[in-house]
């Protein structure tokens, strides 16, 4: 999605489920709804200009930034942030039949340690 939940970026702050709270259709559920009722394991999300990896009641959340210059983090650490980094790139995924592996890549080619994880199935 364009706009996603937990970003660490100052530039356009997310307050918790901004997004996820909003309602897909007038009465109807939420997108954090849907995603917690089918276990949607990982979310990813751009429009901040960072690297932010969240977690919440199981979710991944991943906040992309592609090729923007990147912007400055917001000092407050929101509680669901494993890692943040005002930092672009590139976001790399393996996918098997029963696991899917993530890594980011900076633009100088380094990888983000912290932000390596895998899911099983």
């Amino acid at each position: 999605m364009h706009r996603g939940p937990f970003s660490q970026g100052s530039f356009h702050p997310d307050d918790g489920f901004w997004f996820s709270e909003k309602r897909i259709y007038p009465g109807g559920p939420t997108w954090r709804n849907l995603w917690e009722k089918y276990k949607i394991d990982a979310v990813m999300a751009g429009h901040n200009h960072n690297f932010t990896l969240a977690e919440k009641n199981g979710i991944k959340y991943i906040t992309l930034c592609s090729g923007a210059p990147a912007q400055s983090l917001n000092p407050k650490l929101m509680p669901t942030t494993l890692y943040a980094e005002p930092t672009c790139g590139v976001g790399l995924f393996e996918i098997t039949p029963v696991q899917l592996r993530f890594s980011f890549q900076r633009l100088d080619s380094s990888i983000i340690e912290a932000a390596n994880f895998s899911l099983n199935k």
